[in-house]
């Protein structure tokens, strides 16, 4: 086997000639196969009895062992042979790291080893996308869970490798986990990182070099922009010893409180005037301390800008923001390597700045805390592994990246760096590449297309060339095998193993996930909690900076106003979304448009900012934007890099949380609105409430009006200037809501109707186009009016709006699964029996009671009524699970008590969580109508009959733009709806629908006239009435003793829903809120 051998193992047959010692050593293995053959079966389950949540079909072999397992449809994992290579660890610890194989025919199957003490001098793994150094990562991270070790896995791209290491992790770590993902929009629960917090320590002289350990911390993710220097180092140093002191007291007082502690966003607000840093600086009790905190108090307000400017951004970013304010952290770093536990951190932005603030806090936290283990003769080393993927988005001159490399080795912290681009790292960060290549002893390269970054790598192994690791195959990877005494063998180029097959499903890694946020998490902060609990200042002068004191302020919170601003503080992102609006409304993304109509644009988004004369200079400064002249003015627009960075600035994850899909539905409405004339934005997701995108009314007649008068002359105006806007929204802003996978899961689709109402927004559900598939381009947006409207016989009802599963019971109702669990009190949750079989929840509203069922017959909860659902108490449900004051689970099944269990993951052999229904009239404000939301479609680029977006309403299908209307394949149409026995619960994909068109062609007939009744007669379009909200409704009633005509337009909007066709007979037309 490669690299096992005597002392005297010559490299030059390392490949070739296995020696007789190296014999002992395959005997050993051999002797395991054999062991093995009578234990589990090793193709259903691993060593430690888990389940494989994979079909095997069939195997490919190397030598006599399978080492490719071919699966259906989880595609190629590894193989028997490959599977306990790794699983043996749990057995053994400290056996070495397998990495490949060689299968040639003289030789047979010969593994690939990295020793285990070589771990301690660190691997640099590289390769492009698809060349499989993500599967190598997460196989290195599977063998370290089996062998018990702990390890930090950083996923910058926050793509769903995270979530496939959670469902290949072995059952009996899973308590061991710790998720870490800012801005998360699919949990209630994140950790909370106080970056000043400090733990109780006795000793002071201990204490003090705690206090500078994490002071050296933040100062290295402050330090990032080019005017940093000495002075804003030294205030950032004095100004956090002050803080981390107090700080560091409250821990040690056992009646502190930890709500008092200091955390990054109070630094801001103390700097922000002269006056409060006085304030801050007269509570310090060190008198040299409090010297240098007056004299910094007597700064100019300039002086500091540097640093009031870099906590700004964060301040101002809603992610961050919930980060920094945070006053107690949920998780502690030396526990996280003293009991070998699994942080997994995901960074679901495509912000720079915050993948290099998130990755230095947890690389440098998990470093100090390794130093502080190694210092302690009372702790034990133990062996801890931090592995980064896409290392050049973290690559950072403070990261002190050689100290950590070199020190280390002794502290037992190995490290693993993953890379796609060295030469990036090279060119912006040429110390860093000087210490990954002097202190990552094992590197492996795969596949990599530059000449420049192969270069790099193959500079390693003498004898080959930049072109052999270009024209290297996928899955395979060039390295050099440590040898004993600190020898290497000569390079050999190995096949990769195949992916460890997952254990769990997708579903449940997000219980895995929900249960450890439980444990090591808090709810996120919102902002009136931050705004609440700060100690100098006003939030609102961040988000808002004319909030602050006139005498307070300072140039780095100054309104954008008509006095102007410094222009290096307009954001160039803000900028560069205003040159692209111009571009697409008045001309295309690749033309240039007039200067003036690109500053109009700007000024838009940011208000008069003063400086008109001065964008000029902007536009020529930024590289992002082209200037040339056209008729005598000057035009401008962006490259081709300036339109990334506008997608890549307003994605964040709501544009890269999802998939393919999601990015590409989402560019498109950022495209179409924007082109309509809206200020479209796409938020960075915070959590479940933001939309996918907002299209806001450039003209806002109620917000911008003083008088009556002023309200219709302005509406008047965004008519005239905006007629398609006008004419789809009205009155209202825009939410726009990607239904690309969500539309399959009705609940979410109600979810984001919810949502836009509680805003007042219009709900604008964008589509993908299903024609691909075999189906009509308006499928999706018909699947997504079966959940919202009442279906009957495959029909839909326009004129009766219920949000509830067509499936349910005769003379009731069946209300669709939320993804939350059915919690009773606090820490108190609904159960039912596990199962083998899969089951089914059904929520059911029969007779005035509500009924909880399982597929399998058992009840698992009766209400008398649906208000008794929202207000439950523990005899409502057969069972339900609970914590003792011991932090142990048990269930309580009427007066029977199951348990106690020490962790949810024993509770869950035994007992599943019930999901809580969605039921309508509690999760929405008001009860929804047809003009609350409508459907765009965006066609594929290869749709022979559509090339624009399409409107689809109520079965009627419509150009978005007016300008395409005139073309005689996109006339105003009505749809032959599809319709489907499938079209409620967890909906199937398209492509898995066999016999779906077979229905389809069924849909015709006596249906298509019972449509044609409840469908618009005319194709003239009105402007979508504006629903009115409670606060729209006080607004009208005001200006109705005004003037008596306000509220004809809402009076009007409402005579019809509130007749109903049906309901002249005077019987329950069956509105949502009837019910009530």
């Amino acid at each position: 086997m490669f690299g096992f051998g005597s002392d005297d193992d010559g490299e030059s047959k390392f490949v070739d000639q296995p020696d007789e010692d190296e014999s002992g050593d395959a005997s050993q293995y051999e002797a395991e196969e054999q062991e093995a053959s009578a234990g589990p079966d090793p193709e259903q389950e691993s060593l430690t009895g888990d389940q494989y949540a994979v079909t095997i079909e069939d195997v490919e072999r190397a030598g006599q062992y399978e080492v490719v397992a071919n699966t259906r449809g989880e595609g190629p994992v590894a193989g028997k042979k490959a599977r306990r290579m790794f699983e043996r660890a749990a057995k053994e610890p400290e056996r070495p790291l397998w990495i490949g194989y060689d299968d040639t025919a003289r030789n047979g199957f010969r593994e690939a080893p990295v020793r285990f003490p070589a771990l301690r001098r660190h691997l640099w793994v590289s390769g492009t996308t698809g060349a499989g150094k993500t599967t190598q990562l997460q196989n290195k991270a599977v063998q370290h869970a089996y062998a018990g070790h702990g390890f930090c896995n950083i996923d910058p791209k926050a793509s769903g490798d995270t979530i496939e290491l959670l469902q290949q992790l072995p059952e009996h770590r899973l308590d061991d986990v710790i998720l870490l993902e800012p801005g998360s929009p699919e949990f209630e629960k994140t950790i909370g990182i106080n970056m000043l917090d400090v733990p109780a320590i006795e000793d002071e002289t201990r204490r003090e070099k705690e206090i500078e350990s994490r002071l050296e911390n933040l100062v290295a993710i402050f330090d990032n922009d080019e005017y940093w220097g000495v002075n804003m180092q030294a205030v950032t140093e004095s100004m956090g010893r002050a803080m981390l002191r107090r700080n560091a007291e409250i821990s040690l007082d056992p009646d502190g409180d930890p709500s008092a502690k200091y955390s990054v966003i109070d630094m801001y607000f103390v700097l922000l005037n002269a006056e409060r840093r006085a304030n801050f600086a007269m509570e310090v009790d060190d008198p040299y301390l409090r010297e240098f905190l007056m004299e910094i108090a007597e700064m100019d307000d300039d002086d500091l800008r540097p640093l009031t400017k870099r906590i700004k951004a964060w301040v101002e970013n809603a992610i961050v923001r919930k980060i920094i304010a945070r006053r107690e952290s949920t998780i502690d770093w030396d526990e996280i390597v003293d009991d070998d536990l699994i942080l997994l951190v995901r960074i679901p932005v495509d912000s720079e700045d915050i993948h290099q603030m998130i990755s230095l806090s947890v690389l440098r936290n998990l470093w100090s805390a390794k130093k502080r283990q190694d210092r302690n003769p009372e702790r034990e080393t133990k062996p801890y592994f931090l592995q980064v993927d896409e290392f050049e988005k973290v690559a950072n001159d403070n990261l002190a990246i050689e100290d950590m490399l070199v020190r280390a080795r002794s502290m037992w912290l190995s490290v693993t760096l993953g890379t796609q681009y060295p030469g990036q790292i090279e060119q912006d960060h040429e110390g860093v590449m000087r210490a990954m290549e002097n202190n990552c002893n094992t590197l492996l390269a795969m596949r990599t297309p530059g000449g420049d970054d192969a270069g790099i790598l193959m500079r390693r192994f003498d004898g080959y060339s930049a072109s052999d690791l270009m024209d290297t195959n996928y899955y395979r990877t060039w390295t050099k095998i440590p040898l004993e005494g600190g020898r290497e063998s000569e390079p050999v180029n190995l096949k990769n193993f195949a992916p460890y097959p997952p254990l769990r499903s997708e579903e449940d890694v997000r219980d895995v996930i929900r249960d450890s946020l439980d444990q090591w998490g808090a709810d996120p902060l919102s902002d009136a909690e931050i705004q609440r609990e700060l100690k100098y200042g006003d939030y609102n002068e961040a988000v808002d900076p004319t909030a602050a004191p006139a005498a307070d302020m300072n140039p780095d919170a100054a309104a954008l106003d008509g006095d102007g601003v410094d222009v290096d503080d307009l954001p160039e992102d803000t900028i560069l979304e205003g040159v692209y609006a111009a571009q697409v409304q008045h001309e295309d993304e690749e033309t240039l448009v007039e200067a003036s109509l690109a500053t109009e644009e700007v000024e838009k988004r940011l208000g008069d900012t003063g400086y008109q004369s001065q964008l000029s200079n902007v536009y020529e400064e930024l590289a992002t934007v082209k200037r040339g002249r056209r008729s005598g003015e000057v035009v401008v627009g962006l490259t081709p890099e300036g339109r990334t960075r506008v997608f890549s600035a307003d994605t964040g994850s709501s544009a890269s949380g999802g998939g393919d899909d999601h990015r590409y539905i989402l560019q498109e409405s950022f495209r179409a609105f924007t082109r309509l004339g809206a200020l479209t934005h796409l938020p960075t997701q915070e959590g479940e409430e933001l939309p996918d995108g907002v299209a806001d009314l450039p003209i806002d007649p109620l917000a911008d009006a003083e008088t009556v008068e002023d309200v219709h002359e302005l509406e008047a105006e965004l008519e005239r200037e905006y007629p398609e806007l006008y004419e789809l929204a009205g009155a209202r802003d825009i939410a726009i809501e990607a239904e690309t996978s969500t539309i399959k899961k009705p609940m979410q689709t109600l979810t984001n109707l919810r949502k836009a109402i509680e805003g007042d927004r219009l709900c604008v559900f964008t589509c993908k186009d299903a024609t691909a598939s075999g189906h009509e381009i308006t499928y999706w947006p018909r699947r997504g009016e079966q959940i919202i409207f009442d279906v009957e016989g495959g029909e839909i009802d326009y004129g009766t709006i219920n949000c509830v599963n067509p499936e349910g019971p005769k003379g009731g109702r069946e209300f669709y699964n939320k993804t939350s669990k059915y919690r009773l009190g606090e820490e108190q949750f609904a159960v039912q029996p596990a199962t083998e079989e899969r089951t089914e929840l059904d929520w059911l509203e029969q007779d005035g009671e509500v009924i909880a069922r399982v597929s399998n017959g058992y009840e698992a909860a009766r209400f008398d009524s649906l208000d008794a659902v929202t207000n439950p108490s523990p005899s409502d449900v057969n069972a339900y699970r609970a914590k003792t004051d011991e932090g142990e689970w048990f269930v309580q099944e009427g007066s029977e008590r199951h348990g106690p269990y020490p962790s949810l993951s024993e509770l869950r052999e035994d007992w599943d969580d019930l999901y809580a229904p969605f039921i309508p009239e509690h999760e929405f404000p008001r009860e929804p109508t047809p003009e609350d939301f409508v459907f765009v479609v965006f066609p594929d680029d290869d749709n022979d009959e559509y090339s624009e977006p399409m409107l689809y309403e109520q079965g009627e299908l419509r150009p978005l733009f007016s300008e395409d209307r005139d073309a005689p394949e996109s006339s105003t149409m009505d749809v032959e709806q599809e319709t489907s026995d499938e079209d409620t619960g967890e909906v199937e994909d398209v492509e898995a629908e066999a016999s779906m068109e077979d229905r389809e062609q069924g849909a015709s007939g006596a249906g298509d006239s019972e449509r044609a009744k409840s469908r618009p007669e005319s194709d003239d379009r009105q402007p979508r009435p504006n629903p009115p909200t409670s606060e729209k409704i006080e607004q009208a009633t005001k200006q109705a003793a005004v003037d008596p005509d306000a509220n004809t337009t809402a009076e009007h909007s409402h005579s019809e829903s509130d007749s109903g066709e049906d309901s002249g007979d005077g019987e329950d037309s069956g509105g949502l809120f009837d019910r009530l």
